[in-house]
């Protein structure tokens, strides 16, 4: 008798056991999927240069971080139109990059990456150095380079 009742109680706490489990899992496989299947994942890339920071500036425009909070894009590209940026010095330009890249949530700030060819982009000072292979490993590359007179390797 002692034994039919050990197995009744454990069946009993089993039972209210899976329940609990069961109603806690319940909720998630109900939710409608927000995310339309239809739309597929994509990359957006916004042009800039020289006199044209349109396009990303945060102040004008939230296009750079409207793009980055989205689920459905997977990176953003801030490419540079390839033109001259006119002795624009790489200290200043890595400046604009993080000015861009912290008007995204930190969450998605990964998403934003720098595309293109950065011609006649200016060095002077070590800090143009290191600010250049910061730029280089954000994705952009170096075509033309204008150092300054006063620059010391």
């Amino acid at each position: 008798m002692r034994f039919h009742e050990t197995i009744k109680y454990k069946l009993k706490h089993l039972i209210s056991t899976a329940m609990i489990a069961g109603a806690t899992l319940l909720p998630a496989s109900c939710c409608k999927n927000r995310i339309d299947p239809n739309q597929p994942h994509h990359n957006t890339t916004y042009v800039w240069g020289s006199g044209n920071w349109d396009n990303v500036w945060p102040e004008k425009t939230d296009n750079v971080a409207k793009s980055a909070d989205s689920t459905l894009v997977d990176c953003v590209f801030l490419k540079n139109d390839g033109k001259s940026l006119e002795g624009s010095y790489t200290h200043n330009i890595w400046k604009y990059m993080n000015k861009i890249t912290e008007s995204v949530s930190p969450g998605n700030r990964y998403k934003v990456r720098g595309a293109g060819t950065l011609t006649d982009a200016a060095m002077e000072t070590k800090e143009d150095i290191q600010d250049s292979i910061k730029l280089s490993k954000f994705g952009f590359t170096f075509g033309r380079v204008i150092y300054s007179p006063m620059f010391q390797r």
